[in-house]
């Protein structure tokens, strides 16, 4: 068996490794949005938490009853995996 992860890919080329023969184990969607310069440098205020509750509703109403968890604990489960994979090789 052989396993790929990838990182990143367009949906075009996550097509292409499936007409290659690879089968989806797990897929996981993330976000990128571009950060101008004005947002880095502004302290966090209301408007800022505002912006953000909107997104993750945004997120939460694209992907209805998808639990997106607790992403401390999701690492934190991840790196305990990860170690667990490197302790057996």
């Amino acid at each position: 068996m052989l396993e790929l992860e990838a990182w990143g890919d367009t949906p075009e080329n996550l097509a292409l490794y499936r007409e290659l023969g690879f089968q989806t184990v797990r897929e996981e969607i993330s976000y990128r949005r571009e950060v101008r310069d004005e947002e880095q440098r502004q302290p966090l205020n209301r408007e800022a938490v505002d912006r953000l509750l909107e997104t993750r509703e945004a997120i939460l109403r694209a992907h209805p009853g998808q639990d997106v968890g607790d992403s401390a604990e999701i690492l934190h489960e991840l790196r305990e995996e990860r170690t667990r994979e490197l302790e057996e090789r």
